[in-house]
């Protein structure tokens, strides 16, 4: 069957056994997502569902290889009359052929139109083995493919439902995705896709700006593509919203792997991608005012200066449960005031040697800093600055960091919560956590330990921070120190302090610190 028109009407079908068994055969289906819809089948008012005798079920379903989808009709008692199909003979159909009587439809995804794309090889095919790609051809065949994603957009505004199948080869220049190109919806977006595992390689030439590039759009998803050698290896701008880039690998590009670079983006989903800069690229994930936008499931490393960057006005981001390493400067950056209220978790962040902080905060307030694990930084594993206020830095596991497990300082960097982390120096990080000139910081909960120095250190005109049912041991100088300046009014409330190298508790300097109940 040609999926060039998606009705088809069969009837009369008999088996071999002169009965009214029979069924029809649709052979050499092109990978993607098929439903087939019945209608009365056997004309005598039995339920489509209960004669239904699919090999494949009716059911959606992916298919990554060309193959046969059967259907058999029994005889019209109102249930199946036999255990399994009888012997048929097989019918072809040519498109829009009308036999009567049965009436499905056929479809790649539901509403919508499948296209392809192919480069001037067949090495490595898998959407369109017997043929290369032309952009005279008209995209809408695997045997007519196009051959640059950039020409197929220009010709057709792709709808709801829409998939474009990128074969594996190489290609170039700059894509750009309009809201005019691509329109999805949530139960029916646009899929512009590689084979499973990767293959279509898009690779730039000095002074292309995007490789592929959403001006705005909706509803759009990108899989399984590999984008390389542009200044912005895949970007989203304008009045982009719910984008999903899955799958990708973005490597050696020059300013950023994926870029989310206007206020108005929201939404966007980056997903399970390779973003790796191989010391070329400034930065891996960049975010630059967008809000509710989730960064997940990610590797991202050997930037040349940061793994993710929020910065301007970024609001309720999610970067979560990626791998980020080996950055060469930082791993999490959030580096403005109005970059507030985003969510960091579960990620693991490691300098690996190279990185001088994990994760950054200047002047963004009310983020949420939770289970990530933090290790192998030069300096800092969690580092809050500037007017950095009310972030809660909650039960994260930070080791082996070169000076501090987590600091917070500045004048303004005031009623954060540090809570029930494990800040493990492992003999080579300074300290544990330092507070300089704070002011009503709550540091509980936590296990401080193996630090060569100090585990605590509150300094300077640090006021009015509160030290918790903390479990303090085994640093090589002091428990918790507090020094260098006028500390004043620090509470030191039920910790446990043990086995550090000179001192459980010296207060050296400041005024009105409390003592209570710690052991």
């Amino acid at each position: 069957v040609s999926t060039a028109s998606t009705n088809f009407q069969v009837s009369g079908l008999s088996g071999e056994d002169g009965q009214q068994n029979g069924g029809y055969s649709i052979r050499g289906l092109a990978p993607g997502t098929y439903r087939l819809i019945l209608e009365d089948p056997d004309r005598m008012g039995t339920d489509p569902s209960t004669i239904n005798r699919v090999t494949r079920t009716n059911a959606p379903r992916i298919l990554t290889d060309p193959v046969a989808d059967e259907y058999w009709s029994a005889s019209g008692e109102g249930a199946l009359a036999e255990p399994v199909p009888g012997p048929t003979s097989n019918l072809t159909l040519g498109a829009g052929q009308i036999v009567s009587n049965i009436d499905f439809r056929d479809y790649l995804p539901p509403e919508g139109t499948n296209y392809y794309v192919d480069d001037d090889s067949n090495i490595g095919d898998t959407f369109t083995p017997g043929a290369i790609g032309n952009d005279t051809n008209s995209g809408k065949s695997p045997l007519a493919p196009k051959r640059s994603l950039e020409n197929l957009l220009a010709v057709y505004n792709l709808k709801a439902g829409d998939t474009v199948y990128v074969d594996t080869g190489n290609y170039g220049g700059e894509t750009r995705i309009r809201g005019s190109d691509a329109d999805g919806t949530s139960n029916a977006p646009i899929t512009i896709r590689g084979p499973d595992g990767g293959g279509p390689v898009f690779s730039g030439v000095p002074g292309e700006r995007n490789g592929i590039y959403f001006a705005d759009g909706k509803y759009v998803r990108l899989w399984n593509v590999t984008v390389r050698g542009y200044t912005n290896g895949i970007g989203v701008g304008a009045n982009a919203t719910n984008i999903e880039i899955r799958g990708n690998t973005a490597v050696s590009n020059y300013y950023t792997g994926i870029r989310l670079g206007a206020s108005t983006v929201r939404s966007v989903r980056v997903v399970s991608n390779q973003v790796h800069g191989r010391r070329l690229c400034r930065y891996g994930v960049l975010i630059s005012g967008a809000d509710a936008n989730t960064i997940t499931n990610n590797r991202i490393s050997r930037h040349a200066a940061i793994g993710v960057e929020l910065n301007a006005t970024s609001m309720t981001n999610r970067i979560v449960n990626n791998n980020i390493t080996s950055n060469s400067n930082t791993g999490i950056y959030i580096p403005s005031s109005g970059a507030d209220a985003n969510t960091v978790a579960s990620n693991l962040v490691d300098g690996a040697g190279y990185g001088g902080f994990g994760i950054l905060l200047i002047d963004a307030d009310r983020s949420l800093i939770e289970r990530n694990t933090i290790r192998g930084h030069s300096a800092y594993g969690i580092w809050l600055t500037g007017t950095a206020q009310t972030n809660r830095v909650l039960r994260n596991t930070i080791r082996s960091n070169g000076q501090y497990g987590i600091y917070l300082d500045g004048t303004s960097v005031d009623a954060n919560r540090i809570r029930s982390n494990q800040i493990d120096g492992r003999g080579y990080q300074i300290r544990g956590i330092r507070v300089n000139d704070g002011d009503y910081n709550t540091i509980s909960r936590n296990q401080i330990g193996r630090n060569t120095a100090a585990g605590i250190h509150i300094i300077a005109s640090a006021f009015s921070n509160t030290i918790a049912s903390n479990s303090i041991y085994s640093n090589g100088a002091v428990g918790v120190a507090i020094t260098n300046g006028s500390p004043t009014g620090t509470r030191l409330v039920r910790n446990t302090i043990w086995r550090n190298g000179r001192i459980g508790v010296g207060i050296y300097t400041g005024i009105g610190s409390k003592l209570i109940g710690s052991v």
